[in-house]
């Protein structure tokens, strides 16, 4: 059984049509380092003569015969090409079929995934079309361990747009999403080198990129501390260590660039100040928090693992109102506009509009994808959103009968 843990959508400025590229990067072999007797190396030209080994893995032709094309690369051509060695770059011209099966138009939306299965676990990269309404795998980054988190580094100078992950593993790996053949990170932050030390002794449980500094990226960890990081230096720069159980959300203000929100098992909320390195507000929630976001500059809500929903006002650390959304675990909650979606461990997604003393109830639905453990909004379709579960799923809740009516 698969279990998509977590996702994201990649905003639709940062795509364009040749986005994904394709590049395998080879080492050329060094002749002067091979030393094999004459009478083993004839044996082995005997056998590759035998059975044709050359040519034991390349696509036949008509004509029965088998092509490796060796070509200039042609940048007006528009294709995409094999680095076969970094060096002395010979370069082989991909399938066509494939480089156009991964363009991009103004309707595509990509969509990443936190992906696992028996045997493997994965970031997976969708496309789906919003004119047509047709999803597509585009390709998949292997991963070592279960993913519990992404989240997208849209803008940091000098990359490509990026994904973070965080897994059980105690440290965070940072990709290239551009790279369909990228086998290892661009950047990682702990578990090894200089930053082993300052980073996570646990699972990486929580991520945010801050959307006023593009270099600095908050986590939280199953060891109980939150940690901001400069992604340029891949190097701590703060640690909190406020709550008591293991951190599940860390989100940066979208309103102030020193405020970060944090929320623990520990049944705490905190605010925190990133040029202080101090928590300097702190409340108290009636279960194990499961999810939190803003919602303008001065109120969170929050779902928790009894299954209710709550908005506080962080000023006066007071909760404004509270529902039982789901009859287990809320996962997941987001905010478009007056409009409240949630989603949890009884399988069900549902839509609330906000106003008045209590959220009121639109629509509920079971998206027949098992447990629910994520659910993200577009940010170019206002009311399209995306949930993990045993699959990935959409739903763009304009489909609702009345759903403009009612907002």
């Amino acid at each position: 059984m698969n279990v998509i843990s977590c996702l994201k959508w990649l905003p639709k400025s940062y795509t364009y049509t040749d986005f994904f590229q394709s590049y395998i990067h080879r080492a050329e072999e060094d002749a002067s380092d091979i030393d094999v007797d004459q009478e083993g190396e004839d044996q082995r030209d005997e056998i590759t003569d035998e059975f044709d080994l050359d040519n034991y893995d390349a696509d036949e032709v008509p004509g029965n015969s088998a092509i490796c094309i060796i070509t200039p690369i042609n940048v007006q051509t528009g294709e995409q090409f094999f680095t076969l060695s970094n060096e002395d770059e010979k370069l082989i011209v991909e399938d066509a079929e494939d480089v156009e099966s991964r363009k991009l138009d103004g309707d595509d939306r990509v969509i990443v995934c936190g992906n696992s299965g028996e045997d493997c676990a994965s970031i997976d990269f969708f496309i789906y079309n919003t004119a047509y309404c047709g999803l597509e795998t585009c390709h998949s980054i292997l991963i070592a361990s279960f993913p519990l988190v992404l989240e997208i580094v849209p803008n940091l100078p000098n990359y490509a747009p990026l994904v973070a992950a965080g897994t059980y593993e105690s440290h965070i790996d940072i990709w290239d999403m551009r790279q369909i053949d990228k086998l290892d990170p661009v950047i990682t932050l702990g578990g090894q080198g200089e930053s082993q030390n300052q980073g996570h002794q646990d699972a990486v449980q929580c991520l945010s990129n801050s959307p006023h500094v593009s270099q600095l990226m908050a986590s939280g960890s199953a060891d109980n501390t939150v940690k901001v990081w400069d992604l340029n230096e891949a190097q701590v720069l703060h640690s909190f260590i406020h709550h008591t159980s293991n951190v599940q959300v860390v989100q940066f203000s979208p309103f102030d660039a020193s405020l970060l929100l944090t929320a623990s098992f520990d049944k705490t909320a905190a605010l925190c100040d990133i040029r202080e390195c101090k928590s300097n507000t702190s409340l108290k929630l009636d279960s194990d928090v499961e999810s939190a976001i803003w919602k303008g500059a001065n109120n969170i809500v929050v779902s928790m693992e009894d299954g209710s929903v709550a908005e506080y006002d962080i000023r006066s650390e007071k909760m404004l109102w509270q529902i039982k959304a789901h009859k287990k675990a809320c996962s997941s909650v987001q905010l478009v506009d007056n409009v409240m979606v949630t989603c949890g461990l009884d399988s069900k997604a549902k839509v609330y509009k906000l106003g008045g003393t209590k959220p009121t109830k639109l629509a509920s639905k079971n998206l027949n994808a098992g447990p629910l453990f994520s659910v993200e909004g577009s940010p170019d379709d206002k009311h399209l959103m995306g949930f993990g579960g045993e699959l990935l799923v959409l739903w763009d809740l304009e489909t609702i009968d009345r759903f403009n009516d009612m907002i």
